[in-house]
């Protein structure tokens, strides 16, 4: 009997000890936690650690990079300066009608004067190259930096993107006609100019400036109010057989599916597409202007250039022209811009 209590005993101990020896065996090192699953805290050589004396250089630092007159604490003038942006901020918040406060926003010197209020969308970084507005079903389409094509409602309210699957950079111009969009853009390379009749989704490059995807791009392009929506483009180029670059002016009368040359001018001649440019009023006559250096021309119905006049230019530079019409008044603006000297003007 002594014996079976002695074996009992000698069992129960050596369970015993096994059982310790495997919780130490799983017990985690470190810091004792109580979630389990909470990882251990990362292990860094204690010369990795920022000492007393790099603390004081670090805030030595700072102190030279914020240099003031002596007895300025540039720390209250940087909390001064967030809490006059907060307040600027607010000033402008949206309000619960979904507009921000009732703020008139001045621009271009005073000639151009609005309450503005952005729409987004708000997720897309950069700027807005191109846009077009469907007024029948008061859609939005907007091309972002990137290529992307947004579409949303008036309100901004339901903005996607719809060209995930073909990006299209650097567009210059965005129209729709009936169901079908017309774009140009830009890109080196290509031919310039693509159609979409499903929103945006699927893309078709036009035909006829093989010359352009060769080598070339397109530098502007516009859509005239005419009955068959022609459209004419500026498309720098070369010339293989006097061997330079020239300025093509294109002509398309089948909303984009193909172009045709017009005329071209060589560059060595009539200068870089910095001396062309090409306007029409969307909504007006159904007549194109172009300049060329300080010529200034129309189109006519063939698309070929009629000389009008010599716009006196007192500077050389690049230029572009606007304008405005309304009946029979008609205005023109030409801005000229000359990059060595940084000025800029304005002749009407």
């Amino acid at each position: 009997m002594q014996k079976k209590v002695a074996l009992l005993i000698v069992a129960g101990t050596l369970a015993l000890t096994l059982i310790v020896a495997f919780l130490i065996i799983l017990k985690p090192e470190g810091k004792k936690s109580k979630d389990p699953f909470t990882p251990q805290p990362t292990s860094r050589p204690s010369k990795h650690e920022e000492g007393e004396g790099q603390k004081k250089d670090r805030e030595t630092f700072f102190a030279l990079m914020h240099r003031a007159a002596p007895g300025i604490e540039y720390q209250k003038m940087d909390n001064m300066l967030r809490k006059e942006k907060m307040l600027d901020r607010n000033a402008i918040l949206p309000s619960s009608s979904g507009f921000r406060a009732e703020e008139y926003d001045t621009l271009a010197n005073g000639f151009a004067i609005g309450l503005w209020n952005e729409t987004g969308s708000y997720n897309t970084a950069g700027r807005i190259w191109a846009t077009e507005i469907d007024f029948p079903t008061n859609t939005v389409y907007a091309f972002s930096d990137g290529g992307n094509l947004w579409k949303g409602n008036l309100a901004g309210s339901s903005w996607a993107i719809t060209n995930d699957n073909f990006k299209i950079a650097n567009t210059s111009f965005l129209r729709k006609i009936n169901d079908r969009l017309i774009v140009a853009t830009a890109q080196w390379g290509v031919q310039g100019v693509y159609y979409s009749e499903d929103e945006g989704v699927t893309w078709t490059e036009t035909t006829g400036m093989d010359n352009v995807a060769e080598y070339g791009y397109i530098f502007d392009a516009v859509m005239l109010n005419d009955s068959l929506h022609t459209m004419y483009v500026l498309a720098y180029n070369w010339d293989y057989t006097n061997w330079n670059a020239i300025m093509s002016l294109y002509a398309s009368t089948d909303l984009g599916e193909s172009f045709t040359e017009i005329v071209n001018w060589d560059e060595p001649t009539f200068g870089g597409s910095g001396k062309f440019n090409i306007w029409c009023a969307r909504d007006g006559s159904d007549t194109a202007y172009l300049i060329e250096n300080d010529n200034f021309y129309s189109l006519l119905e063939d698309g070929t250039p009629n000389y009008i006049s010599t716009i006196p230019f007192t500077a050389e530079g690049d230029a572009v022209l606007c304008g405005y019409e309304n009946g029979s008044d008609k205005r023109f603006y030409v801005a000229v811009y000359n990059w060595d000297e940084s000025t800029s003007k304005i002749y009407t």
